[in-house]
């Protein structure tokens, strides 16, 4: 099986841009700007990327820290992605 999360990380570097609306695999939608990642195990199984950094759309926050210095935003586990569409251009990303 391919991760999925490099496939995510290489279209981040190929200037799809970082504001996306990503599908969740429970149904919901969380659109913003990804600011950030924390790097997987692979020796215990998980992927490359474990869980993004989503900056929701309207909060003017480019450290992606708060007042206080602790992390604004939301995280979300790559294995509950169903799908992540780049809003600059529309390239999307089907996870499986």
């Amino acid at each position: 099986m391919s991760d999925t999360s490099l496939a995510f990380m290489h279209a981040l570097a190929e200037n799809h841009g970082r504001d996306v609306s990503i599908s969740l695999l429970d149904g919901t939608v969380h659109s913003g700007e990804i600011v950030g990642y924390f790097k997987g195990d692979g020796v215990i199984g998980t992927s490359y990327i474990y869980k993004w950094h989503l900056l929701p759309k309207g909060v003017d926050n480019p450290t992606g820290l708060d007042f206080w210095g602790v992390p604004a935003g939301e995280y979300i586990l790559h294995k509950h992605i169903e799908k992540v569409v780049f809003l600059s251009d529309g390239f999307t990303l089907i996870m499986k």
